[in-house]
């Protein structure tokens, strides 16, 4: 049987800020309630959220993390296809996506006439997810850990491509600046005054398109993470 911990690709528990005066949402409620774990009680919130918002990516992708906590493994891949109709924001689509194909495949495997390997066994997990199997000294790594490794590295190469993009971006907008901006200003080569770009406005462009790469980078970070490997706590 999978980890509690580990089947979840990622969990993104509070996509939204509890304020300290105004009375916390249903969602931010069922948030605070799987940050502590009560995915029972979670659950059931998000359900109610659901069925008063049922286009919510948000809270359907949350229900379905708790499905997959409570290791009901069909009513969450079910939940996180319909996450998926709902217009999701480019990550959390990425992350329910890649949910759905290993859910695919977990279910597929355990649906098949085979002695089950001791990494899905009960035995082999303990509730901190730590992996305890016999197996454990064996070179090859499960196929679970493999997945989540892969789906780190994934969110990382996917923030650097994202991080690219911005920079390359800003590198089009400037030469598209120098070529066609009517700014008059003087040259500090030549003293002449010259219509373009002028130097403080492409540093500028440079400037906020660092920033901005940046901080897609960290983000990318934050959320490889949260992704939990077993034995790596």
């Amino acid at each position: 049987m999978i980890s509690l911990r580990t089947l979840l690709i990622t969990s993104i528990v509070s996509l939204s800020a509890t304020s300290a005066i105004a009375k916390p949402s249903l969602y931010d409620q069922a948030s605070q309630n799987y940050e502590k774990q009560n995915f029972a009680a979670a659950r059931d919130q998000f359900l109610k959220v659901v069925k008063s918002e049922p286009k919510s990516f948000k809270a359907q992708f949350q229900l379905a993390n708790c499905y997959a906590q409570l290791k009901d493994f069909k009513k969450a891949r079910a939940t996180y296809a319909t996450c998926l109709t709902c217009k999701p924001d480019k990550d959390t689509a990425a992350l329910a996506q890649n949910a759905v194909q290993y859910l695919d495949t977990y279910m597929a495997r355990a649906a098949q006439p085979q002695a089950t390997p001791s990494w899905q066994r009960p035995s082999a997990w303990g509730t901190s997810g730590t992996h305890s199997s016999p197996d454990s000294s064996s070179n090859s790594e499960p196929d679970q850990v493999k997945f989540l490794r892969a789906h780190k590295s994934e969110i990382m190469a996917q923030g650097e491509r994202e991080a690219k993009a911005v920079m390359d971006q800003s590198e089009k907008d400037i030469e598209d600046l120098k070529e066609n901006g009517m700014y008059r200003y003087r040259d500090p080569d030549t003293g002449y005054r010259t219509r373009g770009a002028p130097p403080y406005m492409i540093e500028q462009i440079k400037k906020e398109a660092k920033e901005k790469a940046n901080e897609i980078r960290k983000e990318a970070k934050r959320r490889a993470d949260a992704v939990r490997i077993p034995g790596e706590d």
